[in-house]
């Protein structure tokens, strides 16, 4: 292995252990990451409450759409 060949290999080591631990940009990110993840447990739920006290609709509802629910 060449010294730049070593190199690149440790560069995108480091690449992929930043886009694997980078996680959620903003607080909106966090928010639909949330909802991707607890609406595959109960896809009969359109609107999914966040921790944030906002309503996002459920990527994995497929029935009829509604108005998002007041608090």
């Amino acid at each position: 292995m060449t010294h730049s060949a070593r190199w690149d290999d440790e560069r995108d080591l480091e690449d992929e252990k930043a886009f694997a631990f980078s996680g959620p940009s903003s607080t909106t990110d966090l928010i639909h990451e949330q909802a991707r993840y607890d609406g595959q447990f109960c896809p009969q739920t359109e609107w999914l409450l966040s921790d944030f006290d906002s309503w996002v609709r459920n990527p994995y509802y497929k029935g009829v759409r509604t108005e998002e629910p007041e608090l």
